[in-house]
């Protein structure tokens, strides 16, 4: 789904968890933590929840829109979205098919927020080189915006990539 941006005037507030793991934390535990800090959070009036993408023992959340679904289910009107997505390794065909079903359970919430990693993990595990990091970027989040303004991935479920 594609939303209007906030105007000059209007501020969104939003939170996102990167879903780091304290000492003592079960994943499970986590991953039930933060999906209840989102139902809060939607609760609370907030306008945006997100959830970061790592791949490193010291993070919880690997895939996020599983994450996120779960969050849908317990909340009506705040927009959920990655935070970020680590598109210079993710196939971005994939990436998106997974938003936009996020977009549909969640009844037209969802936002892919695409970026960089800082840590060097997702690329060693992805098999990309970090010496590729721009190039892999661009190329990638070209694909990624071709593939959201034809809108035809997933029966014309369009999540917004901020």
């Amino acid at each position: 789904m594609q939303r209007a941006a906030p105007t000059g005037t209007e501020i969104e507030l939003g939170i996102y968890s990167l879903t780091d793991i304290s000492p003592g934390d079960t994943g499970s535990q986590r991953v039930h933590d933060i999906v209840d800090y989102g139902v809060f959070a939607d609760q609370s009036g907030l306008d945006v929840f997100g959830v970061g993408e790592h791949h490193s023992p010291r993070f919880e959340v690997s895939s996020p829109a599983v994450v996120l679904a779960a969050v849908a289910a317990g909340t009506s009107s705040i927009i959920l979205t990655s935070a970020v997505s680590v598109i210079s390794v993710l196939d971005p065909v994939r990436l998106h098919q997974d938003l936009a079903q996020l977009d549909l359970v969640s009844g037209g919430r969802a936002e892919i927020t695409a970026g960089r990693s800082a840590y060097a993990e997702p690329f060693e595990i992805f098999g990309v080189g970090t010496e590729l990091y721009d190039e892999a970027f661009a190329e990638k989040l070209d694909l990624l915006r071709t593939i959201g303004a034809k809108g035809d991935v997933m029966d014309g479920a369009v999540p917004s990539l901020v």
